[in-house]
């Protein structure tokens, strides 16, 4: 879930993956949100890193 705080209230929570496990946060010098996610695939484990574009988390291996 990812949910962010604008000074004000806070946004409507996001599910950005379904089965969380071992993720990290990090917010770059332009505050992009960045999320590190170890999801386990059919060939293994993989590092996701998923990241807000166009209001839409979309993740890459």
């Amino acid at each position: 879930m990812y949910t962010f705080y604008d000074g004000t209230a806070w946004s409507e929570p996001e599910l950005v993956v379904n089965d969380p496990y071992e993720q990290q946060i990090a917010i770059d010098h332009y505050d992009r949100v960045h999320i590190i996610d170890r999801e386990k695939l059919e060939t293994g484990y993989k590092l996701v890193h998923y990241q807000k574009i166009n209001d839409l988390w979309q993740g890459y291996i």
